[in-house]
């Protein structure tokens, strides 16, 4: 590994450390990326990667499971970068597990708008549309979470945790011929997307046909499906950081536990 060969030879070298950092990060070793990331992120040497790797920091926390240091580290980013829809989604992903639905349909909605405005990135929209879906049930707005959910599929088919939604919510609404519909697109997709085998069998009515809509929770979407965040943010910014870094370099979480 580059980063790690370059880090060796220069152990005080805080831009390798985040070059292997972000390495680590592509892999999903967070645990280990953490501490890389924060020591360069706290450099106060000037480098061009350093203003963005408060957004890594805050998915590497909120995979770990420390949700108060994610959401610090998103916070330094979208200070810095108002504009980039994947530091708002990490905001509204932790606001719905605390479920405080208002704060994480703000995130969500800004997120949507700044990938409308910016990108024609339809998975990334798809996963916003699907969240806001999750803000709909947790209010207990069925038509609306109807709405965003046949929204997600629209954008992106083979959002399949989206469709899996709409069977229950078809059922639940004597929607039969749509409920059954949607449980082969989401057989369909989940297949296309390499998280079912064609072999394997198809749902049962019987544990399809439910009339009961859980509210969604995190736990529902494991870390690398379509709802949940995406395992690793793109590693290039949207654009070209400033040359110089912000007058005062990230500041560490309070009370921020040992780096693993």
């Amino acid at each position: 590994m580059v980063g790690r060969t370059v880090l060796k030879e220069y152990p005080r070298s805080d831009r390798a450390a985040g070059f292997l950092g972000l390495a680590l990060h592509k892999q999903k070793r967070y645990g280990e990326a953490r501490g890389y990331l924060e020591q360069a992120a706290l450099s106060k040497v000037a480098f061009a990667e350093r203003e963005h790797l408060p957004h890594f920091l805050g998915w590497c926390c909120y995979y770990g499971g420390d949700l108060q240091a994610a959401k610090h580290y998103f916070e330094i980013h979208a200070s810095h970068w108002p504009n980039y829809d994947d530091t708002y989604y990490g905001l509204g992903v932790i606001a719905l597990d605390e479920d405080r639905v208002d704060d994480a349909d703000e995130f969500f909605s800004r997120a949507l708008a700044i990938q409308q405005g910016t990108s024609n990135d339809r998975p990334s929209t798809g996963k916003i549309l699907a969240r806001l879906g999750d803000v709909a049930l947790r209010r207990d707005d069925f038509d609306q979470a109807t709405k965003y959910y046949e929204k997600t599929v629209e954008v992106w088919p083979d959002h399949y945790e989206a469709w899996a939604r709409l069977v229950r919510l078809y059922y639940r609404a004597d929607r039969e011929a749509d409920a059954e519909r949607a449980a082969a697109m989401e057989r369909t997709a989940r297949i296309r997307m390499g998280r079912l085998d064609p072999s394997d069998e198809a749902p049962s009515a019987e544990r399809t046909a439910t009339g009961e809509v859980a509210p969604a929770r995190e736990s529902d979407a494991k870390p690398d499906s379509p709802t949940a965040p995406p395992s690793a943010p793109p590693s290039a910014p949207p654009s070209a950081p400033p040359t110089a870094p912000p007058t005062a370099p990230p500041s560490a979480p309070p009370s921020a536990p040992p780096v693993m």
